[in-house]
């Protein structure tokens, strides 16, 4: 799949479903990740590139099921920050 103009496709970190002490998280919009990993990339796309890890507005992108895996849809103005290694 391919994106156009400048969205991208990221695939989302996984939800922490407990803490480091053990403390078992409920499902809500509070630990909804907004990070995650590039995995496709449009052609007007500028200062994106697969593989970064981003940070991204919690509420500028589309969840869309592909094959059985959650993707998300976004356009490059919705990634707040590349995210060091």
């Amino acid at each position: 799949m391919k994106p156009l103009r400048d969205e991208i496709i990221v695939k989302r970190d996984a939800n922490e479903e407990k803490t480091k002490s053990g403390i078992i998280l409920q499902g809500n919009d509070d630990n909804i990740k907004t990070t995650g990993t590039v995995i496709e990339i449009g052609p007007e796309v500028k200062e994106l590139k697969k593989k970064d890890r981003i940070l991204f507005h919690s509420q500028q992108y589309i969840v869309q099921m592909v094959e059985g895996k959650e993707m998300i849809f976004m356009p490059e103005g919705s990634v707040l920050a590349i995210l060091e290694k």
